[in-house]
């Protein structure tokens, strides 16, 4: 038994929907306790939907080659292919509930698919979904609510078939259904790449840190700002949701210029090369990994839309207000001054997950940008250009342009000397004299802008039974009863009053509460922003109440020896403030790590996972009983993996003896956070697997049937 202590903060998925958020839509990536149909609920499976129209494969050697004559330097994920899709390409389906159509495309080698939309109408209570082969990655619903003129982009879906499924109620105008595909952007293989400019989860260098990593932890009031940017369908950079003078809540983006600027001519022009922000950026918020180090989130917003306000090349800013407010406060910029302590640069560099790279030495100018010359812990790379800079008070002072293409990580953490620069705020501020060329005319006419703080609520994370705290708007204010009225839900769960017309709200627990639970503080009214004026405002905190609460997951939990499992903890805000313990006895041993344990098999027998949560009220322990077979001689090899390690085609040979002929077995190729990357089902006793699009690293295959499921370790070359 190994007992491993952890103490960490929750950080609670919350928005402030203050504003109008109709163009957000979720992507997700299911697993396996999720199911698909729970997420398009009215979707029809049938034999005859089989039907997919196949695009070649664009030459991508020649475009990467066209590219680099170009001079462009915007790494590309994708390569673009113009298509007439429309409608009629579709198939129509009928249930007693829904009329649906869909839609379906293959494309051989694409590591992904992103598609362009025009002239698109969906009648009102149509829903339209974007989802991968296997069902694993879904994007939706889409509604009319975030079509913009007929345009919609779409963010990426892994693998080289995806399927459009619009789901009609029966009292929708389905005449009035109409799409446009203008063009399917084809993910290009990350061997294809050049080393520097490959892209997406887990590419880039070691030493980056993930913003959930300690390191991140002081900057989590501005980290929700900065968003990765899909534009034209094939590239990536990075930017941030900026703040105006008066907090206005306009939801201004400041970038990079040279990410639209994809010529370098030093102008903006909307042809085919640098299209309309309008029909082609996808923002993409919260594609962040939940822990330090951990996997790949399993859902994120996309946010599709966005307005040119200004841009100048002498400093590289591009300043863009999207077309719908995702409900995100903007972080404050400013002119940085001499003798900074300390910056920071939120990023996603080559797509990657959010990640956070701190120098602390002063920035040093360099005429119209700030230089930094080595970073003390991790880098930057491509596509995190456009990323903004933050000072140790937390605010802008710039953007990435770029560096010397020096890009790899010390012994230490930090980066060679690549000499990055970022577009100064205090340049562009003024920028070239006219509206469209400066900041200054959007987020203010003073400098520094006079940006006031956002309120929030300040007050407890967790009380307990007989417990009391006090919240207040923060930052406080005074002001006369009745100007701010607050409630708390659910008011059940706590002694009169548990409502009141102050800026504070004192409450208390009672004493009688047993249970536990996440509960919500929300101040309604006139809240007073300094010169400003005051806004009708909607400002909700939400706090835990009682002892822990969580989901304990295992998989697998039948296993042979010498398997390998994966135990995951989920809650929803129920671990704030709170240490975990986690034991591994019996059949298995094991390790916690955070919110994941991996254990493996030993023996035949019984095994226990157990995880104790314990805060300020008490601890809860929960726990799973792990079953280890004696699986025949041989113990767990119950199939071959050939080759092992492997680079590509795999061979998957099952032990005869341990499994029927006919029996139906699924073949589950997953990472090590039990993320199914690949699934099969075979009768027989061997399968194919081509595993070359994986990234190199240890993967797991599981095998399961009605009987047994077993599970091997793999490398990937």
């Amino acid at each position: 038994m190994r007992n491993t202590f952890y103490n960490f903060l929750l950080f609670i998925f919350l928005i402030i929907y203050s504003h109008n958020v109709k163009s957000q839509v979720v992507t997700r990536i299911l697993s396996d306790r999720d199911v698909f149909t729970e997420i398009i609920k009215n979707h029809i499976e049938e034999d005859g939907w089989s039907n997919r129209h196949e695009l070649n494969a664009p030459d991508v050697e020649a475009v990467l080659a066209e590219d680099e004559r170009k001079g462009k330097t915007i790494p590309r994920f994708a390569v673009k292919i113009k298509t007439e899709f429309t409608e009629k390409d579709g198939d129509w389906f009928e249930s007693n509930e829904t009329k649906n159509w869909r839609f379906t495309i293959f494309s051989k080698g694409a590591t992904s698919i992103n598609f362009l939309f025009k002239n698109l109408y969906l009648p009102m209570g149509a829903e339209m979904y974007i989802y991968s082969a296997n069902k694993r990655m879904v994007m939706g619903p889409i509604t009319s609510k975030n079509i913009h003129d007929g345009y919609y982009a779409t963010d990426i879906i892994y693998g080289q078939e995806v399927s459009i499924e619009v789901v009609f109620p029966n009292y929708s105008l389905l005449e009035g259904f109409r799409i446009s595909i203008d063009n399917v952007s084809y993910g290009i293989e990350p061997n294809i790449f050049v080393p520097s400019v490959n892209r997406d989860f887990g590419e880039s260098q070691w030493c980056n840190n993930d913003i959930n990593c300690p390191v991140g932890v002081p900057w989590s009031d501005v980290r929700n700002g900065v968003a990765r940017i899909l534009f034209n369908g094939k590239n990536h950079c990075s930017g941030s949701l900026v703040a105006d003078g008066c907090n206005s809540g306009r939801p201004f983006f400041l970038t990079a210029f040279h990410c639209l600027d994809l010529n370098g001519d030093g102008q903006i022009g909307f042809d085919d090369e640098e299209p309309t922000l309008h029909s082609s950026w996808v923002f993409r918020f919260f594609y962040d990994s939940p822990t330090c180090g951990g996997p790949e989130p399993t859902s994120w917003l996309s946010y599709f839309g966005a307005e040119l306000k200004a841009g100048f090349v002498g400093s590289d800013f591009l300043l863009l207000e999207l077309t719908d407010n995702p409900g995100i406060q903007g972080n404050p910029v400013n002119s940085g001054a001499a003798n900074i302590p300390l910056v920071a640069c939120i990023h996603h560099p080559k797509g990657d997950v959010k990640k956070i790279s701190l120098d602390f030495d002063p920035p040093v100018i360099s005429g119209n940008f700030w230089l930094i010359d080595q970073w003390d812990d991790g880098l930057v790379q491509h596509s995190s250009s456009g990323a903004p800079l933050f000072d140790a008070n937390h605010t802008i002072i710039g953007q990435l342009k770029g560096g010397d293409e020096n890009i790899d990580c010390t012994s230490s953490g930090g980066s060679l000397v690549d000499n990055n620069t970022f577009g100064r705020v205090g340049v562009s501020w003024t920028g070239g004299g006219t509206d469209d060329s400066r900041l200054s005319s959007w987020l203010g006419s003073g400098f520094p802008p006079d940006v006031h703080d956002f309120r929030t609520v300040n007050g407890p994370k967790i009380l307990c039974a007989g417990e009391s705290g006090r919240f207040c708007l923060d930052p406080y204010i005074s002001l006369p009863s009745g100007v701010v009225n607050w409630s708390v839900s659910p008011a059940n769960w706590f002694d009169s009053p548990a409502s009141g017309n102050k800026t504070c709200a004192d409450i208390t627990v009672k004493n009688s509460f047993a249970g536990s639970g996440r509960a919500t503080i929300t101040f309604i009214g006139a809240i007073p922003y300094g010169i400003c004026g005051s806004v009708q405002d909607t400002i909700s905190y939400d706090f835990w109440v009682g002892k822990p609460d969580f989901v304990l997951d295992a998989e697998p939990l039948t296993m042979c020896p010498r398997d390998r499992g994966i135990a995951t903890i989920y809650s929803h805000g129920g671990l704030v403030n709170t240490s975990i313990n986690w034991s591994f006895t019996g059949a298995i041993s094991g390790i916690g790590s955070v919110g994941i344990g991996k254990y493996s098999a030993n023996f035949p027998g019984y095994g226990s996972i157990c995880v104790t949560a314990t805060n300020k009220c008490g601890s809860t322990t929960k726990c799973l009983t792990i079953q280890v077979d004696d699986c025949g001689p041989g113990g767990g090899r119950r199939f071959s993996i050939i080759p092992n390690p492997t680079g590509g085609t795999t061979l998957i040979a099952l032990d005869p003896e341990r499994y029927a002929m006919n029996s139906k077995k699924t073949v589950k190729v997953m990472d090590s956070y039990s993320k199914v990357l690949l699934q099969r089902s075979i009768t027989g006793f061997d399968v194919e697997l081509d595993m070359s699009f994986l990234n190199p690293g240890v993967y797991f295959i599981t095998i399961s049937d009605e009987q047994s499921k077993s599970s091997q370790k793999f490398i990937k070359l």
